[in-house]
């Protein structure tokens, strides 16, 4: 249940007064919960401290009818997502108070915006809410549309003479390298570009660069001038001795910082002690080539799946335990169809086509499951896939080499500690999530993990009134 007295606004919470009807300012927060984690609305509390204050709904019914009008109303709103289900009426000392549980849209959805404008879209921070910036509006966009932008000729005409002839002389090495007998080893650079897809005729009939082969294969500056917020990170921390051991960022003067140069570095850079076991085939210990896969699947993942209309960076931090690879935008296959693989639905088809041609990814949707398959074979833990929103959507592959084996048996009686000091009003996911300070998929993972060994409960449900129990 609920705790009304001492629930407080935050990225899933909004408190708000409706004495005088239902506030106009509902909508834009359905919005906000709806294009992030969604989150439960609450009409006729009032934030206080140490205590709210519950001043109630007169005619709860009707608000609620109301809301239900507006929301299905299609020149009020982008797509109807509430109904009956959604509300939930509580007493208190007498008084009524109203909850509104918006989910989460599905990705085909986003952005659901109001007033049949785009531009009316909101997002859910830990401040409130806030209009959608045009970036993000592109992002929802783009990918509920059938033509990859990273396709597309770019915008500022780059053609052939913006090339970074170094970097492309490197990609047909390993071209080279990887299909001796290829098609296209023979062309001369130009046609090389114009067979594989990345030089293309604009509606001019002129030769452009599509925005996968100016990332990939040109200079900061020009990346830059067509996706201003394009940022490359990888760090090294293995070591006391300073912040990093090394770190590649695309802004720096000393190279390119393109995309493809930024994998070969990172590459060169990871492979001089990717952590392996002895894991046998036919006499063959192939554990350290299932691991030279796994990381180049995890880069090519992030780079075929990052999002480059959104502010937050590509980042690749190595660690002595861990290998942690974040990219920005939400899979748009979901997590658990990942892992069972089959599916292949990537943001950036250009990018992920480059890296298929040298050996660097899978197709057909094996990628994500050939991570999970070299990672149990090599005794590790299971890979964690992390999506969030903070408040743009990223996603987060984190591969730990510590073995599978070892329990967290600290998170674990920390998380049982916290969940019996609730007692029998039981704990949230969300609750549990931010005392352990883990990720909301993180902690139903780890309370599944302990419900199956019979340690918690829960009340069977599954969404937002899903409740923990200590057995």
């Amino acid at each position: 249940m609920l705790d009304l007295l001492t629930i407080t606004e935050k990225r899933n919470y909004e408190l708000k007064l409706a004495s005088n009807g239902v506030p106009k300012s509902i909508y834009e927060t359905i919005s906000a919960f709806a294009n992030t984690d969604g989150g439960t609305i609450v009409l006729g509390v009032e934030e206080n401290r140490p205590t709210n204050k519950i001043v109630g709904v007169n005619h709860p019914e009707q608000y609620k009818k109301d809301i239900l009008n507006t929301v299905h109303n299609k020149s009020k709103f982008s797509y109807p997502l509430l109904d009956d289900d959604n509300f939930q009426i509580l007493e208190y000392e007498g008084l009524k108070v109203l909850l509104i549980n918006v989910p989460e849209a599905p990705k085909n959805l986003k952005p659901i915006y109001l007033n049949n404008n785009y531009f009316d879209s909101f997002g859910r921070s830990d401040e409130g809410d806030y209009h959608l910036t045009q970036s993000q509006i592109k992002y929802y966009l783009n990918d509920n549309s059938d033509d990859s932008y990273d396709l597309m000729p770019n915008v500022k005409k780059y053609g052939y003479e913006d090339v970074n002839i170094s970097t492309l002389h490197n990609y047909r090495k390993e071209l080279d390298e990887t299909y001796p007998n290829n098609i296209f080893s023979a062309l001369p650079d130009e046609e090389f570009l114009l067979k594989t897809g990345l030089l293309v005729l604009d509606e001019n009939k002129a030769k452009v660069l599509t925005n996968a082969a100016v990332i990939l294969l040109t200079d900061f500056t020009k990346i830059t001038s067509i996706f201003p917020t394009y940022l490359l990170d990888y760090q090294r921390i293995v070591s006391n001795n300073s912040k990093w051991d090394n770190r590649i960022v695309s802004d720096e003067p000393t190279w390119s910082g393109n995309l493809f140069d930024f994998y070969q570095l990172v590459f060169a850079d990871l492979y001089r002690d990717i952590p392996a076991s002895y894991v046998s085939d036919n006499g063959k210990n192939i554990g350290k080539s299932l691991m030279v896969d796994c990381f180049k699947e995890a880069l090519a993942n992030a780079f075929s799946n990052h999002s480059f209309y959104l502010s937050v960076p590509l980042k690749i931090v190595r660690t002595a335990n861990e290998l942690r690879v974040r990219n920005s935008g939400k899979m748009l296959v979901d997590k658990s169809r990942a892992i069972l693989g089959g599916i292949s639905k990537v943001r950036n088809q250009g990018i992920i086509t480059f890296f298929r041609r040298i050996g660097v990814a899978d197709r057909t949707g094996t990628g994500v499951p050939k991570m999970f398959s070299a990672m149990e074979k090599n005794g590790y833990q299971e890979p964690q896939l992390i999506e969030e929103s903070l408040p743009e959507d990223f996603t987060t592959l984190v591969l730990s080499f510590t073995s599978k084996t070892s329990v967290n048996i600290e998170i674990e009686n920390k998380l049982i500690s916290y969940v019996r000091s609730i007692g029998n009003s039981g704990a949230s996911i969300t609750q549990i999530a931010e005392h352990l300070n883990v990720s909301r998929q993180y902690a139903s993972a780890l309370v599944s993990k302990l419900i199956k060994e019979n340690i918690l409960m829960d009340n069977n449900k599954l969404t937002k009134g899903r409740l923990i129990f200590v057995k």
